[in-house]
């Protein structure tokens, strides 16, 4: 009908291409410690800064909220991670740290946090109370689903297709 999609870009150009859109389903896979919570976080983060209808709920299994907000306040002011991890000369950095937080206060009221425990069902509800309308499940096999289903297929199989009536 001519209605154009709603898109929500992650970055200017290379990464201009890569967008979130409402409906998808966008699958980021790798071995261990190959950068995925980082990238994904990246994308999100730049997300909310360039679309301002946009409201994200990340449901990590793994990592704690606050290393993924220590993680993207290094990215984002060039303080080294371990520094801000550890509190090492921040007083020092303040002038580099403080465009950080700014960034990340001007998207924190669209961005949430699923805490434990992490069940399909509880997703599901959590998407509608904040009214996300990005999703990012971090470690998807790990989500408890399908009624404790032991077959890891099957499992998976269900869990992508509850995914796909979330995204619809």
């Amino acid at each position: 009908h001519g209605k154009a999609p709603v898109e929500y870009q992650v970055a200017a150009k290379p990464w201009g291409s890569v967008m979130f859109r409402p409906g998808d389903i966008m699958a980021v896979a790798a071995p261990p410690a190959m950068g995925k919570t980082a990238l994904i976080s990246q994308w999100t983060v730049d997300a909310l800064r360039l679309a301002p209808a946009a409201r994200c709920l990340t449901v990590n299994v793994e990592m704690r909220p606050e290393v993924i907000i220590e993680r993207q306040i290094s990215r984002l002011s060039g303080v080294p991670y371990g520094d801000i991890a550890g509190r090492k000369s921040l007083l020092v950095r303040d002038k580099h740290i403080e465009p950080a937080l700014s960034t990340l206060d001007s998207i924190g009221d669209r961005l949430f946090f699923m805490q434990p425990p992490f069940s399909i069902e509880r997703v599901i509800k959590t998407v509608d109370e904040v009214g996300a309308t990005i999703l990012v499940l971090d470690y998807l096999q790990r989500i408890q689903c399908c009624d404790g289903a032991a077959v890891v297929r099957k499992r998976l199989n269900s869990l992508m297709d509850t995914v796909r009536e979330i995204a619809n």
